[in-house]
């Protein structure tokens, strides 16, 4: 050993003056040579509960370790993640665990017991490495190598416990999974919309035929809402099926729920709502398909029971998140039928937050204003040319994916939704009478 470092660093000395990148590469050499690492593979591939996770550094093999960068596998485990530069150490923080990594230690702390690694943390391309086994199976997960697709499979203590078991996942997700796995499935979000409960919904609309909404609460996920027809439940119910066959499957569905000393009613004729494995489930149907189910919505239990009303804290971020869900809503719809996508136009949707406003206001509820004036005047009234329009409204219901899924049994609503229009413009209003009023104006405007 005392021979073979001896000639390494005989090499080193006569390469440097040759480039920057030479001593990069042999730097990486050295620090094998140090821990008597035979060799460096790649090529291998990390799965959490089924899906592969995307690193911006791929991640190696050394001495039989797979590494990856930290950040990543950390964060979607749930773990809160430090790194403090003076002492060259990763931290990972979740519930009562601590745990610190060394860079270049072969000794890792657990709340602050000494534990021995096979490899260290190290760093490679700018990006800190941790071994995977270790980190994952300290935070609760079971850990397999897949030697034929050279694969490092990790299973979630949650996924482990109930994934045979959890009725509903979608695109792989489920109540309880955490942000950082939703992250590395669905990647970043369009935008994130507030919530009547106060959580932030995860919008994905960038492929309308796979929409998903993922609500976010202290980094776990507490509310889903889809109506694509990429799902399926355990019990074989997707989009499609009949609600007789939902309520054969999950039995009568609830009349209300109990929150305090309260029980809030559920009086919506195109929904089933159930309570099953601590979440409550919303299962839309279409009327006007044979009353199937064409959406569902999950409020995590604990989430749903704490808001003590129908609509939540009313405020302009909830006025423009609903403005913009029920933009998408249609355009998701739309892509169900093979329809051209909604342009938003925001003079539009300036008409229609007018025309809410004004019905709560003044309290009625039609097309036509108190002056007489049609959805189709007001549009001429402030010089908007159309060649075809429409509009819908509603009011009085508790948030953009049960005014959508209103609209969509009305017959005339739903035409006007899978229409024949160009752009769409959304105006929600809190107040008067209703609580809530929603318009949507429809139009092709002349060019």
């Amino acid at each position: 050993m005392k021979k073979l470092t001896r000639k390494f660093i005989l090499i080193l000395m006569i390469l440097i003056p040759l480039s920057i990148f030479s001593i990069k590469e042999l730097s990486i050499a050295q620090a094998v040579t140090k821990y008597q690492y035979p060799s460096i593979h790649q090529n291998v591939r990390v799965k959490l509960d089924g899906h592969i996770l995307n690193f911006d550094v791929s991640p190696i093999i050394i001495d039989g370790r797979t590494l990856v960068p930290f950040r990543v596998i950390l964060e979607t485990l749930g773990a809160k993640v430090g790194w403090h530069e003076d002492t060259r150490t990763v931290t990972a923080i979740k519930d009562d665990l601590i745990i610190e990594l060394k860079i270049d230690s072969v000794e890792a702390l657990l709340n602050k017991e000494k534990i021995d690694l096979d490899v260290p943390a190290m760093i490679k391309d700018g990006r800190t490495l941790i071994p995977v086994r270790f980190i994952a199976e300290a935070l609760g997960c079971t850990v397999d190598w897949d030697v034929n697709s050279r694969t490092v499979m990790i299973t979630s203590p949650s996924i482990g416990e109930i994934s045979m078991d959890r009725e509903f996942s979608f695109q792989g997700i489920g109540i309880g999974d955490t942000e950082g796995k939703i992250i590395n499935i669905l990647g970043e979000p369009a935008r994130k919309d507030l919530s009547k409960y106060g959580f932030k919904w995860y919008i994905y609309n960038g492929d309308y035929s796979k929409y998903i909404q993922v609500g976010i609460k202290n980094n776990r996920v507490v509310g889903i809402y889809t109506n694509a027809s990429n799902w399926e439940s355990k019990e074989g119910i997707k989009i499609g099926t009949r609600k007789r066959e939902v309520n054969n499957r999950y039995g009568t569905a609830l009349t209300g729920i109990k929150k305090g000393n309260t029980i809030y009613k559920l009086e919506s004729s195109e929904a089933d709502t159930y309570l099953i494995d601590d979440y409550y489930v919303t299962i839309f149907y279409d009327f006007h398909r044979g009353n199937t189910v064409t959406a569902i919505l999950l409020i995590e239990k604990e989430t749903e029971e704490a808001l003590n009303s129908f609509f939540g804290k009313t405020s302009s971020e909830l006025k423009k998140s609903y403005e913009r869900q029920i933009f998408d809503l249609a355009n998701a719809i739309r892509a169900r039928f093979n329809k051209a996508q909604y342009r938003w136009d925001d003079k539009i949707s300036s008409l229609a937050r007018e025309h809410s406003k004004d019905m709560a206001d003044k309290n009625y509820f039609s097309h036509e204003n108190l002056k007489g004036k049609s959805p189709f005047d007001r549009m001429e009234d402030n010089n908007i040319d159309f060649t075809r329009a429409a509009e819908n409204i509603a009011a009085g219901q508790p948030n953009a994916i049960f005014a959508h899924e209103n609209w969509m049994n009305s017959k005339g609503h739903r035409q006007n939704i899978l229409g024949e229009c160009e752009v769409l413009g959304v105006g929600v209003y809190f107040g008067g009478k209703y609580k809530i009023y929603y318009t949507q104006n429809f139009c092709t405007i002349s060019n």
